[in-house]
């Protein structure tokens, strides 16, 4: 069994794992042994376990003489029960799995299989509330199938979906109970693996919120006279929301700076900090830091360049224009008068919360409603932190999609789209271009017509093949390997081009 608990705080996501093997004669339980302890994933320990898989796999033996099977059964609740206590130890984690790893269907014959069953459904609610998933790995062999509904349907069933009065748990067990058709490869371990290994070749950042933020609506009443709209700000209709960023460009991960300065040996490397000071260009005197500050350069004179001196305090209240974090509301328009050149950066998804602010999703939805049956969108003034230029922004509606089964395919909120200042506008060029006649429109329609795409483009079959070898190279070069040879998988398909040609040579 293994058990692993996922971090998802720091800058860079990392994973703490253990590894926990049952059915032995030693062990920090009775009949368990914890081969790693819960830590972080580094690759010293990585290698020592590729090392003694590789040494088993040379000789069956080491197998043997390293975990030597225990004569008495373990009952299968205190094997989830010690996994539950590996990863209660792990008090920072944002997601916690274990995965359970086994070919026996049936651990458990005789008169006192019900109670084991009832023992495991109370680890698999002690597991929902504390967060942890389990991911279930039901090996076959070629002489014995692994039947789910022997003994691990009801338990596995109640997992997922945390509540055992569930009105979807009979579908889920009938799901898992159907070994003759299709749906069994759900909880085959071959499938399991499938999916695990895309998942860790895919890299998939964590969701964060990216701000978290008071949205302004408006006054609640007019100020009767200059003294209450002084307090205007304490007066005003405010929601809590938060943004996330659906897309964000994939990048490869920064190299920390080591150096061996001052080591014996080579290899022993440590992180080192970078500094900055500050020195007089004429001199070379180092000046202190509350000595610096900002000078913009106006023109050039004949004694130097005039220049306009500020200080911190000044140019933040320059760059703030006296705003403060938030999404204050300005007004609505139609959403015909919203072009797409106006969007200049990746849209922001705007979610209510009632943490802070009792009310906002209630307030949020009914304003949502309101701007989808008015078909108009919200102008709004956007700073999300302290010291940032604030941003006009175009805060569009969108409706809740489900399929015909009642799947939520697109969820309810709103999108905010960054909207561009009239510097950041420029015109296309003036050039004349030639106009084409009727029989070339129409070729050129049967071109594209060829070249269309039926299917809409779902960026999830598609992996970025540079990040895909860089991180492919560091792991070999970790872990003493061969390097692996550059695939781009997402070269066009040529010869379709070429069968598809005819149109193009007709309008040549």
């Amino acid at each position: 069994m293994d058990a692993e608990a996922g971090e998802s705080g720091h800058a860079v996501p990392w994973e703490a794992e253990s590894r926990m093997i049952t059915e032995t004669r030693s062990g920090f339980r009775p009949h368990t042994m914890e081969l790693i302890k819960t830590q972080q994933v580094n690759v010293p320990k990585t290698y020592e376990m590729q090392q003694l898989v590789r040494a088993i796999q040379y000789d069956s033996q080491v197998l043997q003489q390293r975990f030597s099977a225990s004569a008495e059964q373990i009952p299968i609740e205190h094997v989830l029960a010690n996994a539950l206590h590996l990863l209660s130890s792990t008090t920072k984690a944002g997601t916690k799995r274990i995965f359970y790893i086994t070919n026996q269907d049936d651990p458990q014959p005789g008169p006192g299989k019900q109670l084991a069953q009832k023992a495991c459904l109370d680890r698999m609610k002690d597991f929902h509330r504390r967060g942890i998933d389990m991911e279930p790995f039901f090996m076959s062999s070629k002489l014995h199938t692994f039947r789910v509904n022997t003994f691990y349907a009801e338990i596995v069933g109640s997992y997922d979906d945390g509540i055992t009065d569930d009105a979807l748990r009979p579908w889920r067990l009938r799901q898992m109970q159907d070994q003759n058709g299709g749906k069994r490869h759900a909880w085959d371990s071959t499938f399991k693996l499938q999916e695990l290994d895309e998942q860790i070749s895919g890299r998939e950042m964590p969701k964060r919120v990216i701000f978290d933020l008071l949205m302004d609506l408006g006054a609640l009443s007019k100020p009767n006279d200059a003294q209450h709209a002084k307090s205007q700000r304490a007066s005003h209709w405010r929601i809590h929301v938060k943004g996330y960023a659906l897309i964000t460009e994939a990048t490869k991960d920064m190299p920390v700076r080591v150096s061996s300065y001052g080591q014996e040996n080579p290899s022993d490397i440590y992180e080192v900090m970078a500094y900055q000071h500050m020195y007089d260009t004429k001199t070379m005197q180092r000046i202190p830091a509350p000595e610096v500050t900002n000078a913009y350069t106006i023109c050039e004179a004949p004694n130097g360049p005039a220049q306009v001196v500020l200080s911190d305090e000044e140019v933040k209240r320059l760059r703030t224009f006296g705003c403060i974090p938030g999404i204050k509301l300005l007004g609505f328009k139609q959403q015909s008068t919203l072009h797409f050149v106006d969007n200049i950066k990746h849209a922001y998804f705007l979610y209510p919360s009632d943490m802070e602010q009792p009310g906002s999703k209630r307030t949020f939805a009914a304003l949502l409603n309101s701007m989808l049956s008015k078909k108009v969108y919200a102008l709004a003034l956007f700073m999300p932190r302290e010291n940032v230029i604030p941003a006009f922004v175009a805060i569009l509606p969108q409706a809740e999609e489900v399929d015909a089964d009642g799947n939520q395919l697109v969820p309810p909120g709103m999108n905010m789209v960054i909207l561009p200042y009239t510097d950041d506008l420029r015109d296309p060029p003036t050039t004349q271009a030639q106009h084409a006649n009727d029989d070339q429109i129409s070729k050129a329609g049967q071109i594209i017509d060829q070249y269309l795409r039926k299917a809409p483009f779902n960026p999830d079959a598609f992996t970025n093949p540079a990040l895909q070898h860089h991180y492919q190279t560091l792991m070999a070069v970790a872990f003493n390997q061969e390097k692996p040879a550059y695939q781009d998988t997402i070269l066009p398909d040529y010869a379709l081009i070429d069968q598809v040609r005819s149109p193009i040579d007709t309008l040549m």
